[in-house]
This record gives structure tokens, sequence and C-alpha cells, in this order.
């Protein structure tokens, strides 16, 4: 459910189940009479403020309801709840509650201090169910009234041995009974000690260079006490050249100490210098003195854009954009972006900007959203080039009611959430998986099949012998599809990822993969070596304009010679040398990246090439 979508002091949620479905309790037929349900499932926010009536399971995942809660914490509230002490311990467990009023509400009649015991990982007919209400605590009335007044209410817990207090959370909550409305509510996971920060604006955005100033950002003490809080900025993922600052007071500074009276707020900009080219992502974290602790973090993401590539990182935030994918496509030759889904949605006209796109997922199983589906139809539709990689893709697909657009946009037919298999051979002959063989790092990639008379062919396989489809190609109208059912992270070793995408981007023409003989003109040309990435050995063709000296050198990224392949003179025409992965004394030359360099009398042309061990 959607509680995964925020922090602890942002969204509380509780599960009433019914007697029907064998994890009721009294208290939650109770509250169910409570509020009049008449069917289940029911969902109710605030209390009878939304009713959401039905709970569809293509909603399960909780991605529907997020504009609602979004607009109820939009709300201030007039009063804090705080669940400021616990204990589990059978026999002598009990909650302390802390309520603090900041505004006035009227009359406290009809209002009351409720806790509700829930419980996770709880298992019914091979289900396992979360946020499971198990005892609602005896009720007591509200009795502050103005601004400033603190009540404070301890409650015994009749603890069951039957339950796991590692799983056990407490929820408590102000309520009016009049009309249901839940004023505030706190938990066990959130102390006297709180804070909460948002931008008012989004926190990525694409640039053409320059400066990026953000929208305001706010830091709101939502804590019982007054705290001073640490706020400051990390620059540690920006790229050479790239600089952010927080912006406060109208002076820009790295870090910066503001104290709040609960409820009181400070604000502040991020400002991002960016490049011409590439992304960048700054933190902003939050530290509570009081606490002792960082109580919340921030990420601002700029796109400077100027690149062949975009890798959409719908990963929740783990970074894979940078680390599994970012230094293969630097060896393939190839400048990228970093869009960070979890940071905002991207749209199909921002696709679009790119010569190709890689939308990875990690190991997430929420992924390939309408809106997500909907912006890559609209590149596709242009023609565009695409690899989809991530273990639960497509299952995330099929989960959002994406099933008949597996099979409309990649000409494929999802078998399941498994496949029971992590051997992966390439398939003899064909552009992309030819000659390679690993083993995934873990995981449980999606099972595929192909459809017969479709457009797409198995570039890998799973399997000894090799059967179950582990990766394939689609050529459909005028769009290009390369589709993995794991992420690159999963590959055991830099040079399979290498190979992987420096084939792929060939495949779908994004890396330049012209014969000598086909380049016009009757001057010096210099082709791309072949293959690339290779080892232990790759053909290196080029032209000679006329007959005349000529010298073809290996250099290392710090531009040192390592190998001089040809040095002599040579007549016009093409030729060809053989580089064996070995420098000028007969050292084997380490993996990475390299520059081979011709020179004539009339010209000299470099090119880059990889050697991965």
């Amino acid at each position: 459910m959607c509680e995964d979508h925020y922090l602890p002091n942002e969204f509380n949620y509780i599960s009433y189940e019914a007697s029907s479905g064998g994890l009721s309790c009294p208290d939650s037929d109770a509250r169910m009479n409570y509020y009049g349900m008449s069917g289940i499932p029911d969902l109710r926010f605030d209390g009878n403020w939304h009713i959401q009536v039905g709970a569809p399971e293509s909603d399960a995942n909780g991605q529907a309801y997020i504009a609602i809660i979004d607009s109820h914490r939009a709300v201030e509230a007039p009063l804090a709840v705080v669940v400021s002490d616990y204990s589990y311990e059978i026999g002598s467990a009990f909650v302390e509650v802390k309520v603090k009023m900041f505004a006035d509400i009227g009359s406290p009649a009809n209002h009351y201090i409720r806790v509700a015991v829930i419980e996770d990982n709880l298992v019914y007919n091979g289900v396992t169910y979360d946020n499971t209400c198990r005892d609602v605590l005896p009720q007591q009335a509200l009795t502050i009234s103005a601004p400033g007044e603190e009540q404070i209410v301890n409650l015994p817990i009749p603890m069951s041995a039957a339950w796991h207090p590692e799983d056990l959370m407490l929820i408590a909550f102000v309520q009016r009974d009049t009309d249901r409305y839940i004023i505030n509510s706190g938990n066990s996971k959130v102390g006297e000690y709180a804070a909460i920060a948002g931008a008012t604006g989004p926190q990525q955005v694409m640039a053409d260079g320059g400066q990026i100033v953000f929208d305001e950002t706010t830091v709101l003490n939502i804590g019982l006490l007054t705290d001073t809080f640490d706020i400051s900025i990390d620059t540690s993922n920006l790229r050479g050249g790239w600089g952010a600052q927080l912006l406060r007071d109208g002076s820009e500074t790295s870090t910066f100490s503001v104290t709040l009276a609960p409820f009181e707020s400070a604000s502040f900009n991020v400002v991002m210098d960016t490049g011409t080219t590439g992304s960048g992502s700054v933190a902003v974290n939050v530290y509570s003195q009081g606490a002792g602790e960082n109580v919340q973090t921030l990420i601002f993401a700029g796109i400077a854009g100027g690149t062949d590539l975009l890798v959409v990182a719908d990963d929740d935030g783990s970074g894979l954009g940078y680390t599994a994918y970012g230094p293969s496509l630097a060896a393939a030759g190839a400048t990228y972006s970093v869009w960070e889904r979890s940071l905002a949605p991207i749209t199909g006209s921002d696709l679009l900007a790119y010569d190709a796109v890689i939308w990875e997922s990690g190991a997430k199983s929420n992924s390939m959203l309408a809106a997500d589906r909907s912006a890559i139809d609209a590149y596709l539709a242009a023609g565009g080039r695409l690899i989809l990689a991530g273990e639960d893709l497509l299952q995330g697909a099929v989960a959002n009611g994406g099933s008949a657009w597996i099979q409309l946009k990649l000409r494929l037919s999802y078998g399941s959430g498994d496949s029971g298999n992590l051997q992966v051979n390439g398939v003899a002959g064909d552009p992309i998986g030819d000659g390679q063989s690993f083993t995934l790092t873990g995981g449980d990639p999606d099972q595929v099949n192909l459809i017969t008379g479709q457009p797409v062919e198995a570039c890998y396989r799973f399997g000894n012998p090799a059967t179950t489809p582990a990766g394939t190609r689609t050529t459909y109208g005028t769009y290009l599809v390369v589709y993995l059912p794991f992420g690159l992270e999963r590959m055991p070793a830099d040079g399979d990822r290498e190979i992987f995408l420096a084939r792929a981007l060939q495949w779908l023409g994004l890396l330049e993969t012209v014969a000598v003989e086909d380049v016009p003109g009757a001057g010096p040309a210099l082709a791309q070596n072949a293959p690339n990435p290779f080892n232990p050995t790759t053909k290196i063709s080029f032209r000679t304009g006329r007959s005349g000296p000529a010298r073809l050198d290996v250099f290392n990224a710090r531009g040192q010679l390592v190998r001089v392949l040809v040095d002599g003179v040579l007549a016009a025409g093409v030729h060809e040398a053989i580089w064996d992965g070995t420098t000028q004394t007969g050292q084997q030359a380490a993996s990475g990246t390299y520059f081979y360099r011709l020179r004539t009398t009339d010209d000299e042309l470099t090119r880059k090439m990889s050697l991965v061990k």
C-alpha cells in the first residue's frame, strides 16, 4: 500500500479486518460499526471526511490514493499528537500520548484520544497482512481547549502472547465524533522531536545549462518541543563543474541552523549550477539536535540535456542509473543523463529529446504505471529507440493494467513473475547476445514468451539447455525495443554489462558501425573497432588516401602510449590491424577505455574502444 510512499511522520494507516477474514478482533468490528460500513473493502481518509467506496485490485499498490492523501496532508492541523513513551512488556505494557494544541478548535466536547495497536506480517491463508488492528485502547476525552495547552494520557496495553513486539506499532489519533473527522495522528515511530520538510515545486528540473533555482523548501517542526535543526546540502553526487548551495535569506551557504518552536517553520531554496551536458543530484539533510539524528532527506536533481541517451531510473531511488548503467555507457562511448522517476514522472515530449532511452526498474515491482506507459507510447510512436530492464518490470505493468500494452508494444506474451532460472545464455549469431553466458546474482526475473509471427526475437535465453527467452529484440513499425527481464546490476561482471550495452546501442543505431569501405571520399578514414567491447582481440580497419607514412597508436584514458600497431609506409587503400590487448612490452593491458589514433600525411583521426575481461 501507499504508506511506503511516505515517512512515518507523514501518513498513518490502520486496517480493520472483517470477521469473515480470520484476522478480526472485537475492536475491528466495533470500528467498522462506528463508521457505518455496509460492505468491504472500504477506505476512509480522516474518518468520514473522504470516503473511497470500494478498493479495486488494480489500486492495491496505493498509487490511486496519493493525490487524496497529499490533499489532506496540505491541511494545517490545530494540534500535534505524539506517542511519547511505550512498552510492550507483558504484564506492564503501556503507552503515553501527548497532545498539544496550537490553534483553537472550539469546544473539546465529542473529541476523543484513541490509540490503536497494529501489527505487520500477519499471515492468513498464505497472504501477508500489514497494519492490522489488534486492539483499540479505551478512548480518553480531549480536555484541552486553548492554544498552548497540553494533555498527557497514560494507558495500559493488554498485551497478548500471540503478538510479536517487533512487528507492532501504536497509532494515536484525536477524533471528532460528530462527523468522525480525525484532527491529527501520531505513531510510536515518531517521538517528541520531529520535522517534516517539503518543496513547493518540482524537485527535478530539465534545464539547458546555467543555474536552476528550485522552488521554496520549508522545514516544519511537528514535534511537541522546541528544537534546533541543522540544514545541510550534500553535493557528492554532482559531476565535475557542477555545484549547488542553499539560498537562505538572500545568502548562499552549504549549511545553516535554525531553532523552531512546535509548528514553526523556516524556508530556503536550493540553487544548482549545471554544466551543458549530463545530470546530477544533491541531498538536503535535516538533522534534529533534539532527536540526535537526521529526520528527513530531500533529493533535488537537475538535467542539463545535451546527451545521446536518457536513463529513466525507476528504481525507488536506488541510484542504479549512475552505478550500474553509467560506467558501462561511458565505456561504450555514449553520453547520458539520468532522470530519477521517484522524484517526478516524465512525459513523452521529455523522452523525445533523446536518441535512445533506457528505462530501468531494478528490483522494483510497482513499475510501468499508466502515465509511464503513455510517455513511452509517445516516444515509440515517433520512432524511438528503447531499452527496458528490470526483474519485475512487466509484472508491474500487468499489476497496473498493462497486459495488453505488453503484447501491443513489445509483441511479447507475459508468462509469470518468476522465470525460475538465473543462468543466461546468449543466442548464437544474435547481434546482441552472441557468445555471452553468465549467471545472475539473485533476483526473480519475469518469464515471457515469444508470440509466433510477431517481429520479436530472443537475444538471450534462460536455462541449460537454454529455452525460455531472457532478453528480446522487437522491431515494429518505426521503433526498436530491447527488453531484459533483469537489471544490469544483476550481471556478475562489468564486462558483461559493457558488452550488452555496446551491442544493444549498436543494434538500436545509436553507436556508429560504418565500415571504412562505406565512408565516402578517397581520403583517410578510421572505422570503429570490432568487436567492441572486446576480449581478447579486436580488429581495426582504416584507409589511407595516398601512399606514404602512416602510424596507428593505442593510448589509455590518461593519454599514455600503450601500443604501436602500425608504423611505416603504406600504399593507398584499406588496411587492417589487430590488437591483442597487450602493451608495447608484451604485458596484458588492464580493462578499461582506450583510444586509437591514425596519423597520415593528410589527416589525424581518433576513436574510442573498450577492453573488458
